[in-house]
C-alpha cells in the first residue's frame, strides 16, 4: 500500500481496524484501512517533523507520533485531526510505547540517552531518566508495569519500573540491539541485533538469555500471542522470516518493500501484520491463517488519494470497552510464497537456531545484458541489487542530457562478499567510457562524475570486483545531476602584504572535477563519512554510509606570540615560521585530532587511533612524553602547565601534568570532542548528545550542562575576548548547522545563529573568534558574523578552502585554516586584505 514520504513507525487501531503510519519526511500521519490498505486520511502533525515511533492511545482517542528533527512527541486527535498537542522531550526520539492504563507514554531519546516519561492526558513531559548509550525501541510490559529499551551501541537492553527507576541492566550476548517485542504469556523479550545478524531472547523468570542466529542484518522483531509466531525483519536484504520463538528455527521467508528499518506491527484482533517500508513509501501487509500453519500476504494496493477524503468513523472509547475479537481471514491469497530458506535447532546445551541461506535473484533480474538494463531516474531513488551468482552483472540505462554533470555511484553497506566495480558505456552499449573500483581508500563503493557531449541513453555496468555470488552481496546504486564548477576569475586590485612571503604565487585553480572530499559527521562513537566534490552544491539524498571508523582530520595551531605554525596531518607533524616555510616535521601517528602549544617550547598532540597523547619540543622536533592508554582521545587545550583532553569513548575529560601523568579526571556527558578554555573556564563540547558542559577549574565539582535542543551535535567551540560568551557550532540537521550563543554566568543558551535556509553553513567543522566577528570557515568560502553589528558579512570566497577541520589564529589577528585538499594542506586568510593564500605543501 502506498503511503507518504519514507514511511516509519506503525500503531493499529484494533477496535476500528485501522493502521497509523508515520511519514519521517512528510510531516504527516497516513490513515489505512486494516482490512483493505485503502488511504482513509492524511493527518498532520502540527507543524513537527521526523516522525519515527508511532502508538495509539484508545482512551484518548490519539495517534501519538515522536519526531525526530523537532525533539517532540504529539498527540494527534483522531476526531479532531487539527488538534494537536505537543510534548518537548529529549534529542532525536525515536521508539515510544504506552501503559493505557497509568495515561503514561514513553519515548527512548537516542541522542541524549534518556527515557521520557510523558502524560497522555495533557501531553507534559512528567520525568525524563537517563538509560544507556542510543536508546532505540521501548516496550511496555502490563504484567510487570515495567518498560524495557534496547541500548543501540551499549549492546544492553535496560528494564525500569513505570517511574523510570532501573530494575535490571540485561548485557546482551547479541549487539546492536534495535527492534524489541513482548510474550507478556511467557514472560520472554525479543531483540533484533543488527550488528551480529542475530535475535536474542530474555526469559524475565530466570534470568537467563539466548541468541538465535539470522542469515542477515536484523532490524525489527514482533510477536504473536495468539499464534505464538516470531516475525523478524532484516531490512538490507528487504526480507520478512517467520521463526520458531521456542527454538529460532526459520520457517518462511517473504520478501518486503525497500528498506523496512523502522515499523512493524501486529493487530491482535484480525492477526494482520504490518511492515513499513521507508525506500519506496510503502506498507507491506500480511494475513496469518490460524496457529502455526502458513501466513499468506494481501495484495499490494496502489492508492491515489483524491481531493476529498474520507474521515474514519466516529468512535467515543470508554477505559472498559467491551470487544469480543473476531477472527475473519476470508481474504483471497494471490500468491503463493515458497520458503527460501531453513534453518535447524540444536539445544546442546541451550538451543539456538542455525540458519542456511541461498542467494537469490534481486527483482531487477534479468537485466546481464545492455539489451535488458534496468531503467535508472536521475536523481530518482536508489536501487538495491545483489550479486546472486558468481558471474552475475548489472547493466542500467541512464537518460543524460549533453553539458550536465552527473555523479553516478554503486554503494554497499557494510557487506563484506561484495566489491561493485562501476562502468559507465556510450549510447551503443559497448563503448567504455569511464570505470572506477574503489574511489575511497578502504571502502569497496566506487563513483563516477561524468559529463555527456551529447544527449540520449547511456549504460552503467556493475560487476562484483570479488567474484562472489552470495547472502552479502548486495549493494545499491544510484545517479544525480550536479553542478559543474564555475571557471576561476580572477582579477586582483591590490597588492596586499600576507602573513606568508615565501617565494610562491598564491593558487586560486580549482580541484579538478573528480577529487574526492570527505565530510565527518560525529555522532556518539559512530562517524558518518558523506561524499562529495569540489563545487558540488546537490548530491543525492543518500551518498552517505555510517561505518565504525576513527575520523582523520588535520589540525592546526599557531603560537600566540611567536606566529608559529603546527599543522599535523596523518603520521605527520610540520611545524612552519610565520613566514610559511617548513622548518621542521615530526613522524606522527596516524590519527591525529587536535594539537596545541603548551609553555616552556612544547606542542602537545592527541591521536585517536594510538589512545596517545606526545609532548613534542618544538625547537628539536623530539618527543619529550608520551601518555598512552587514554580511551579515544579528541581534543585537547594546555592551561597553566596541565593538559586536558577529551576521552570520546569514557565520557571523561582526563587531566596531565607537564609530563603527561594523569592527575586528575572530570566526568562528562556523552562523547565529548571538541574542548576549548577562556580564563577558569573549560567548556566541553559533547559529540554524542546535544549538551556542552562548562566547569569551573578553580572548582572542579563546579559543572554546569547546557543544552542546545533541537539535534545538537556541537563540534567546535570558541569563547569571546572576554569569556562572558560561548559559541558552539553544532550539528542540526544533515544539511543546517548551527551555532549557539551561550551565557556562561547562567550556562543558558542566549540565540541560535545560522542554521536555516539564508545561512545553512552546510560542511562547517572549525570557528574561531576575533574582533567581534565569528570566522566559520566552509568549503569555498569563509563565513563572517559582526556580533557587534549582529548581522552577516560578506562571505569571503576562493575555491581554495576545503572541508575545514581546524582554525587558529595568528599574532596578527589573521586565520590559519587547516583543510583536506588532495593533501592535507592549511590556507591562510587576512580578514582584513580579503584575501587567501594557501600553504605550499611538502
Amino acid at each position: 500500500m502506498r503511503v507518504g514520504l519514507r514511511p516509519h513507525g506503525i500503531a493499529v487501531d484494533p477496535l476500528l481496524d485501522l493502521v497509523y503510519v508515520g511519514n519521517h519526511e512528510g510531516g504527516n500521519v497516513s490513515v489505512l484501512d486494516g482490512a483493505s490498505g485503502a488511504l482513509q486520511n492524511t493527518l498532520g502533525s502540527g507543524g513537527s517533523l521526523g516522525a519515527n515511533g508511532v502508538a495509539f492511545d484508545p482512551l484518548q482517542g490519539h495517534i501519538l507520533v515522536a519526531n525526530k528533527f523537532t525533539d517532540d512527541v504529539v498527540a494527534i486527535d483522531r476526531h479532531t485531526p487539527g488538534n494537536v498537542m505537543r510534548a518537548q522531550v529529549g534529542s532525536q526520539p525515536d521508539g515510544i510505547t504506552i501503559d493505557v492504563g497509568k495515561s503514561r507514554l514513553y519515548a527512548a531519546n537516542f541522542s541524549d540517552n534518556t527515557l521520557s516519561i510523558i502524560n497522555t492526558q495533557t501531553m507534559v513531559e512528567t520525568g525524563r531518566v537517563p538509560v544507556g548509550l542510543t536508546p532505540s525501541h521501548v516496550v511496555f510490559d502490563p504484567v510487570s508495569g515495567h518498560i524495557f529499551v534496547t541500548h543501540h551501541i551499549a549492546h544492553s537492553v535496560a528494564e525500569l519500573d513505570g517511574n523510570g527507576t532501573l530494575v535490571r541492566q540485561w548485557a546482551l550476548i547479541g549487539r546492536g540491539p534495535y527492534g524489541i517485542s513482548i510474550d507478556r504469556a511467557n514472560r520472554r523479550v525479543f531483540t533484533a541485533n543488527r550488528l551480529d545478524n542475530s535475535v536474542s531472547v530474555l526469559y524475565l523468570g530466570n534470568g537467563q538469555q539466548d541468541r538465535f542466529s539470522m542469515p542477515c542484518s536484523t532490524r525489527l522483531v514482533a510477536y504473536n500471542a495468539n499464534t505464538n509466531r516470531l516475525w523478524a525483519v532484516c531490512d538490507v536484504t528487504s526480507t520478512l522470516y517467520l521463526l520458531n520463538p521456542d527454538n529460532g528455527t526459520i520457517q518462511l521467508t517473504f520478501p518486503l518493500g525497500d528498506d523496512p528499518d523502522e515499523g512493524i506491527a501486529i493487530n491482535l484482533t484480525t492477526n494482520r501484520l504490518y511492515v513499513s517500508n521507508a525506500g519506496d513509501d510503502t506498507i507491506s501487509m500480511f494475513q496469518e491463517r490460524g496457529p502455526l500453519s502458513t501466513p499468506t500476504p494481501l495484495p499490494t494496493f496502489t492508492v491515489t488519494p483524491t481531493a476529498t477524503k474520507t474521515p474514519p468513523p466516529s468512535y467515543t472509547p470508554t477505559r472498559t470497552p467491551t470487544h469480543t475479537p473476531t477472527k475473519t481471514p476470508t481474504l483471497t491469497p494471490t500468491t503463493t510464497y515458497t520458503p527460501t530458506a531453513t534453518s535447524t535447532a540444536t539445544s546442546s546445551p541451550a538451543p539456538t537456531a542455525t540458519a542456511t541461506c541461498a542467494p537469490v535473484p534481486d527483482k531487477y533480474e534479468p537485466n546481464n545484458e545492455a539489451a535488458n538494463a534496468t531503467t535508472l531516474q536521475v536523481s530518482g531513488r536508489p536501487q538495491k541489487h545483489n550479486f546472486h551468482d558468481s558471474s552475475d552483472q548489472d547493466w542500467l540505462q541512464i537518460e543524460l542530457v549533453s553539458g550536465e554533470f552527473y555523479l553516478a555511484e554503486a554503494g554497499v553497506s557494510g557487506w563484506v562478499d561484495v566489491d561493485p566495480y562501476l562502468e559507465l558505456y556510450d549510447k551503443d552499449g559497448e563503448t567504455l567510457l569511464q570505470a572506477n573500483n574503489d574511489f575511497i581508500a578502504g571502502d569497496p563503493s566506487s563513483a563516477i562524475l561524468f559529463t555527456p557531449t551529447s544527449n540520449g541513453q547511456y549504460f552503467l555496468r556493475v560487476i562484483n570486483a570479488k567474484g562472489l555470488g552470495t547472502c552479502f552481496t548486495w549493494y545499491t546504486v544510484e545517479i544525480a545531476s550536479v553542478t559543474p564548477p564555475p571557471s576561476p576569475t580572477l582579477t586582483p586590485t591590490l597588492t596586499p602584504t600576507l602573513i606568508f612571503t615565501a617565494s610562491h604565487t598564491p593558487t586560486y585553480t580549482p580541484l579538478p572535477q573528480n577529487q574526492y572530499l570527505p565530510l565527518i559527521l560525529i555522532k556518539g562513537n559512530v562517524v558518518s563519512l558523506a561524499r562529495t566534490f569540489e563545487h558540488v552544491s546537490r548530491l543525492p539524498s543518500r551518498l552517505s554510509r555510517q561505518m565504525p571508523l576513527r575520523p582523520k582530520p588535520v589540525a592546526v595551531d599557531v603560537h600566540p606570540v611567536t606566529g608559529q605554525m603546527a599543522l599535523a596531518e596523518k603520521h605527520t607533524l610540520r611545524f612552519l615560521s610565520p613566514s610559511g616555510r617548513e622548518r621542521l616535521r615530526v613522524r606522527l601517528g596516524p590519527d591525529p585530532v587536535a594539537v596545541h602549544f603548551g609553555p616552556e617550547d612544547l606542542l602537545y598532540i592527541s591521536d585517536a587511533t594510538l589512545e596517545q597523547v606526545w609532548a613534542v619540543n618544538t625547537s628539536t622536533g623530539r618527543v619529550q612524553a608520551k601518555s598512552l592508554n587514554l580511551g579515544h582521545v579528541a581534543g585537547l587545550v594546555s592551561i597553566d602547565n596541565r593538559v586536558y583532553v577529551a576521552d570520546s569513548l569514557g565520557d571523561r575529560i582526563i587531566v596531565l601534568d607537564s609530563n603527561l601523568n594523569t592527575i586528575d579526571t572530570y566526568r562528562t556527558g556523552p562523547s565529548p570532542y571538541a574542548l576549548a578554555h577562556k580564563g577558569s573556564n573549560l567548556a566541553a563540547a559533547h559529540a554524542g548528545g546535544d549538551t556542552i558542559g562548562l566547569f569551573d577549574l578553580d572548582s572542579s565539582a563546579n559543572r554546569r550542562d547546557v543544552t542546545l535542543g533541537g539535534l545538537g551535535h556541537p563540534q567546535a567551540l570558541t569563547f569571546n575576548d572576554d569569556g562572558s560568551r560561548l559559541y558552539a557550532l553544532f550539528v542540526f540537521t544533515p544539511k543546517f548547522h548551527r551555532i549557539a550563543e551561550i551565557d556562561v554566568a547562567s550556562a543558558e543558551v542566549l540565540r541560535l545563529i545560522g542554521g536555516d535556509y539564508e545561512r545553512p553553513m552546510v560542511g562547517a567543522y572549525s570557528m574561531a573568534f576575533s574582533a567581534g566577528i565569528l570566522f566559520i570557515p566552509e568549503e569555498d568560502r569563509l563565513h563572517r558574523y559582526d556580533l557587534t553589528q549582529d548581522g552577516w558579512l560578506e562571505p569571503m570566497a576562493n575555491a581554495a578552502t576545503t572541508t575545514p577541520f581546524g582554525i587558529a589564529l595568528t599574532p596578527a589577528g589573521d586565520l590559519i585554516i587547516a583543510s583536506l585538499l588532495p593533501r592535507a594542506e592549511a590556507i591562510v586568510v587576512s580578514p582584513s586584505e580579503h584575501l587567501f593564500d594557501r600553504v605550499p605543501p611538502p
